[in-house]
């Protein structure tokens, strides 16, 4: 009967033993999957960080350089041209869908106005170019923005 007890708490030993082994290594692999997910979730974000902070000088470098195609008392200079074509470009590497099709749009509208003069409004071309500045604002982290961007026209002195 002795030995029947031993036997019996030898066994309950070795299935406790290794219990204890297959739970200390469970707990070792889950905070290692663990400390790997937090870790890739760390990057995405520290990526989409700096996604839209590109995003963000991009669009103030566009938003300030669009309006070369606005009507205005002086013509737009090299310097201006050349300032939105950096611009457009970096627009077109990293700029989302909806501001690179509104940008399009305006670009579109600019194309016809030179092919035809009288084709296109002043208006139109205003509508455009918020439209543009409106995407950039809500790809710029305000999705719901109900913010409209309007126009600042400020008189001409001739004196």
């Amino acid at each position: 009967m002795t030995e029947a007890f031993e036997f019996a708490g030898a066994v309950l030993f070795a299935l406790g033993g290794g219990s204890a082994v297959v739970f200390a290594l469970s707990k070792h692999l889950a905070a290692l999957w663990a400390q790997r997910t937090i870790e890739r979730e760390k990057a995405n974000l520290i990526r989409e960080q700096e996604l839209l902070v590109r995003k963000r000088n991009i669009y103030a470098k566009l938003s300030q350089t669009i309006r070369v195609f606005l009507a205005s008392a002086t013509p737009a200079t090299t310097e201006q041209k050349n300032a939105f074509l950096a611009a457009y470009d970096e627009a077109a590497l990293w700029a989302s869908e909806e501001v690179v099709e509104a940008l399009g749009k305006f670009l579109d509208l600019n194309m016809q106005a030179m092919n035809s003069k009288e084709s296109v409004s002043q208006e139109t071309y205003k509508k455009a170019f918020l439209a543009c500045v409106n995407e950039m604002r809500r790809d710029s982290g305000f999705p719901k923005t109900s913010y409209q961007h309007r126009m600042v026209v400020f008189e001409i002195s001739t004196s």
